[in-house]
């Protein structure tokens, strides 16, 4: 058990820890910030954490989904998008071209 918990030890040390954080809140808050540019996209929540709630029509949505980006959905419309520690900025940069592309 001690040689599997020994990367996570690691990951508590909060200077560690910290940078991951740091990562992907400011991997989330480009996603909405550019998000917000692209016709009929709408930002639900200020960007507090790592994740980013979006209204997004259903054309964008199709265009999404056939492309094989998995974000949760939920009732009434919104949907989840979550940044985590190793999400570059490549990353948000391919989905929102994606998203640019649909609309």
């Amino acid at each position: 058990m001690r040689f599997l918990s020994a990367p996570w030890i690691v990951g508590l040390d909060p200077a560690v820890y910290e940078k991951h954080s740091r990562n992907a809140i400011s991997q989330a808050r480009h996603l909405a910030d550019a998000a917000m540019q692209i016709g009929g996209v709408t930002v639900l929540h200020p960007v507090e954490a790592n994740s980013v709630f979006l209204t997004l029509p259903s054309y964008i949505d199709n265009v999404l989904q056939s492309h094989g980006w998995k974000y949760y959905h939920f009732i009434g419309g919104g949907a989840r998008f979550m940044c985590s520690w190793q999400t570059t900025r490549e990353d948000v940069e391919a989905l929102l071209s994606d998203m640019r592309a649909a609309v």
